[in-house]
């Protein structure tokens, strides 16, 4: 062995004998701790989607050194989020919509969910969109007929199960994804897909004018859970699917949190995300960050059983 190789053994095996003594393991354990103190992980959407976007400025303007790091987590829809707030370790928040409480208690299961989740803010509204075959003319048209809801993890299907129960209007259900739910209703396959999102969604902007597809109402007098707004989508955004505005519904997506009890660790951490990111809100409004955040008031209430965060 060379002179070199051996000083660069004897280096090594001395980092290792430093790393694994008791001084350097509880040095370790102190630098874990204050490492992980001021970290809230918060889960977002798909790897593309507004959601996480949004999450990812919200990190960059709220963490603040040693007080707040927000560690921004990719999340699979509103269903799966829930879950995970609720069960996995190092989640204190995520992007869901509000009609999930409406949800919930429709199926069943995890009672008293609104006593477990607050909400920080209200992050924009995501509308109803219900695309359909030519031959279909109202939304009661589609009673017996093959709709798609969207993926089983999704707030999409939140709100169409929701909806439609609301209407007592039965389908059959399917759960694709939008872009293949697209591909079937040109096979014939399908004959309509809801789709719960921020307009425009680029996906329903690609189809031509020629194809025979078109944008239903949804009647807003006919819901009667106050989870949804009534809103209109405007004709010239997809003027190739409508030739006229179309009502719908809206729900507010909300940066949710556990509702860890007070003077909890935990609860610590998501007062100091919260206080930062009302404090920074306003930095949030200007470029460079999404604009969507701009249409946001940090006043306005959730209506249903939600509750703030403060």
């Amino acid at each position: 062995m060379t002179a070199v190789l051996r000083v660069g053994a004897a280096l090594a095996f001395m980092s290792v004998a430093v790393m694994t003594s008791p001084i350097a393991a509880q040095d370790a354990s102190a630098r874990r701790t204050e490492v992980n103190a001021p970290v809230v992980g918060i889960l977002g959407a798909g790897i593309n989607g507004q959601m996480t976007q949004m999450l990812w400025d919200i990190s960059r303007v709220t963490s603040q050194e040693g007080e707040v790091r927000v560690l921004p987590i990719l999340g699979g829809g509103s269903l799966s989020n829930i879950n995970d707030l609720l069960y996995l370790r190092g989640v204190d928040g995520a992007m869901i919509q509000s009609d999930v409480l409406t949800f919930y208690e429709r199926i069943g299961v995890e009672e008293g969910l609104e006593r477990k989740l607050k909400y920080v803010a209200p992050l924009g509204t995501q509308m109803a969109h219900l695309l359909a075959r030519e031959d279909i003319e109202t939304i009661d048209d589609l009673a017996g007929k093959r709709v798609n809801f969207g993926r089983s993890t999704s707030g999409t299907v939140i709100s169409a199960g929701n909806l439609f129960d609301e209407l007592n209007l039965t389908v059959e259900a399917h759960n694709m994804s939008h872009r293949k739910a697209l591909k079937a209703i040109r096979n014939g396959e399908l004959d309509a897909m809801f789709w719960m999102t921020a307009p425009p969604a680029d996906l329903l902007q690609s189809i031509a004018a020629t194809e025979g597809l078109h944008l239903l109402s949804i009647p807003p007098e006919r819901i009667a859970d106050e989870s949804y707004e009534a809103v209109t989508i405007q004709r010239s955004t997809y003027e190739n699917l409508t030739d006229q505005n179309v009502a719908t519904v809206g729900v507010k997506t909300l940066l949710a949190v556990y509702n860890w009890p007070a003077g909890h660790e935990r609860y610590a951490k998501v007062k100091r995300f919260a206080d930062a990111f009302r404090a920074q809100f306003d930095v949030l409004k200007e470029a460079p960050y999404h604009p969507v955040f701009q249409t946001v008031d940090l006043t306005d209430e959730v209506p249903g059983q939600w509750v703030r965060f403060e």
